[in-house]
């Protein structure tokens, strides 16, 4: 699997768990396997790959300005923003993953994906028994809520790089830009939703809505 070594490394920074630590390695594996199949099942990258053929000059965000949840994904641009709750799989599940020795999204994983991701992913808040609006940014304002039953998918490119372009260049292709994207996150919310009967909803990130993993580093550090 892919970088696995170094995205159970960046998690352990970023989740302090108490557990022994192979405990937690496995743990993290789990994580980390969970959501590649997940991003597989829904087929995000079809989302990713218009992006690309578009020639609108969309730039993957640097890894150093990624958040967890962005640099935890396969795609270049959009990727999972729910908290995955594997703790709540079933045992034999759970088992079923850390022993996977590939990510590659067979008959039995995406038999297992299909029936457990809407639990997995659901928030649950135990002061408040039935639906509500769960949190996905760093304010609670519309942009960044999302019914917590929700398939939230975030979405990030480095907007603002203007390398070889003119200030007018920029404007009229970040313009383009912007026709294109929100047309192509309504029809991806509206396809995902008819296609997994959930609700869906695509967030745009930018560097002021995120806590990139730089910044997680240097906290930790200090």
């Amino acid at each position: 699997m892919k970088d696995l070594e170094e995205k159970i490394n960046i998690l352990s920074d970023y989740e302090n768990l108490n557990m022994p630590d192979y405990e937690k390695q496995m743990y993290f594996k789990v994580k980390i396997l969970y959501l590649k199949l997940l991003n597989d099942y829904l087929s995000l990258n079809q989302y990713d790959d218009k992006l690309t053929n578009s020639q609108l000059r969309f730039i993957k965000t640097p890894k150093n300005q990624q958040d967890i949840y962005q640099f935890l994904s396969p795609n270049n641009y959009y990727f999972i923003r729910n908290n995955l709750h594997i703790d709540r799989l079933p045992i034999e599940d759970f088992k079923y993953l850390s022993l996977k020795q590939d990510d590659v999204l067979d008959e039995k994983s995406e038999e297992l994906i299909k029936r457990t991701f809407q639990t997995v992913i659901k928030e649950v808040d135990e002061k408040i028994s039935g639906p509500f609006m769960a949190v996905y940014g760093p304010l609670a304002s519309d942009a960044f809520q999302a019914k917590n039953d929700s398939l939230v998918i975030g979405f990030r490119y480095d907007e603002f790089n203007t390398d070889g372009l003119s200030d007018e260049e920029w404007e009229e292709l970040n313009e383009k830009q912007y026709a294109f994207l929100t047309k192509q996150n309504q029809e991806m919310m509206t396809e995902l939703s008819e296609k997994y009967h959930i609700p869906v909803k695509v967030i745009e990130y930018d560097e002021y809505s995120v806590q990139p993993l730089e910044y997680e580093k240097k906290n930790k550090q200090m």
